[in-house]
């Protein structure tokens, strides 16, 4: 299973062959010893043919695992590639989809590890900053060649290149100290190579930026949540709201379930033999309250039928701060999902598309608006990174 994959890296050295730093100060805004993305900064240095940060030579030296690579490198290299003009979070390959099935199975024969690992160095030529893509093909190396062979400790380097230069940039305790992702499954792989599982998830705004808010089982670092910046993927959501508006305009069939606010609707889902889902709403009732958003558990039954998700939308509040409306969902499928959600204010108009955190099975998602909404439209539910 994956998580076999990832705990497979976490016993390599991490990062042993970088000796050497540039100065931060030299390329970032540094806060409290952490190293914050300048996304002016990067468009400029990583497409200067002149610069040391030029994006195709450090890409090209991070392809030979060359771990003469500085952290200041591997920063440009990661985030530098929200500037670039193919940068797209929200996207997975088939390669992907297919290396995983072949790899997630109890034992992987070489022949099986070879058919992956040539799957999954298609999906890196296209998404080279994808990073559990080289936690997977570590994996398929280590099955093919062994686990202290040369081609699995290039990707471990490339792996834990990439955590650290998330690490590097926040510790994740509160907004201004946020690990900032560039692409939108990172959280989760940051957080799952520390062992930390996930209670709670809500998308939130502060001074002008979303974040993804977790709430977190015990562990042992003592941590209550962890914070991190996704404005890059939110603000890269507008090219895919244009897509969004085409696919309608193109009356393409599509069933749609619209939340009005105050209320919680219950669906039920069906999945054919394609891995596709059909739903129908089940269960309607009315919820007349302002819920504080750590009390927003008490919200869902606690008695769930299976292949169900329960969906309320109320108005809120997160401690001394203004009122929202709060959307509180429960995936309990044991599918993790994804969908499109657009709201209409309450003054009416046409609706608006709008970003969502997607639906983990098993977990309270939580998601925030502060615009005046009357109905959530959801539509489109599907596998997730299909």
């Amino acid at each position: 299973m994956k998580h076999r994959l990832l705990l497979l890296l976490m016993l390599v050295v991490p990062l042993a062959g970088w000796a050497q730093y540039d100065d931060p100060a030299d390329t970032n805004d540094v806060v409290d010893g952490y190293m914050i993305p300048d996304y002016d900064y990067l468009k400029r240095v990583v497409n200067d043919k002149n610069s040391k940060f030029y994006y195709p030579r450090l890409l090209k030296r991070f392809a030979a695992a060359d771990t003469s690579l500085t952290l200041d490198e591997i920063h440009c290299l990661y985030y530098g590639s929200v500037v670039q003009p193919d940068y797209s979070p929200y996207e997975s390959s088939k390669q992907e989809e297919k290396a995983l099935d072949i790899l997630n199975v109890e034992k992987v024969s070489k022949s099986e590890a070879k058919k992956a690992k040539k799957l999954l160095d298609k999906a890196i030529s296209q998404t080279p900053m994808r990073l559990q893509l080289y936690a997977y093909r570590h994996y398929a190396e280590t099955v093919l060649h062994g686990a202290e062979s040369k081609e699995a400790a290039n990707d471990a380097f490339r792996y834990m290149a990439l955590i650290t230069a998330i690490a590097s940039s926040g510790n994740g305790q509160q907004f201004e100290s946020a690990y900032h992702i560039a692409y939108t499954d990172h959280s989760y792989v940051l957080m799952g190579y520390f062992g930390f599982q996930v209670t709670e998830q809500s998308l939130m705004r502060h001074e002008g930026q979303h974040f993804d808010r977790f709430s977190l089982k015990d562990n042992d670092y003592g941590l209550e949540s962890l914070f991190f910046n996704i404005e890059p993927c939110f603000s890269s959501l507008s090219g895919l709201f244009a897509s969004f508006e085409q696919d309608e305009s193109d009356d393409k069939p599509s069933a749609d379930c619209i939340i009005a606010l105050g209320s919680r609707v219950t669906l039920k889902l069906d999945k054919d033999s394609k891995g596709d889902f059909s739903y129908q709403v089940v269960g309607i009732d009315l919820i007349d309250d302002t819920i504080d958003l750590t009390d927003a558990k008490r919200l869902i039954p606690d008695s769930l039928e299976e292949n169900t998700i329960t969906i309320c939308l109320v108005p809120g509040k997160w401690g001394s701060g203004s009122n929202n409306v709060v959307m509180v969902l429960m995936n309990n499928t044991g599918d993790d999902l994804e969908y499109d959600t657009a709201f209409q204010t309450i003054s009416g108009g046409d609706y608006v598309p709008t970003s969502n955190s997607g639906m983990m099975s098993g977990v309270l998602m939580k998601e925030i608006w502060n615009d005046p909404i009357g109905t959530i439209r959801i539509s489109n539910i599907r596998p997730a990174n299909r």
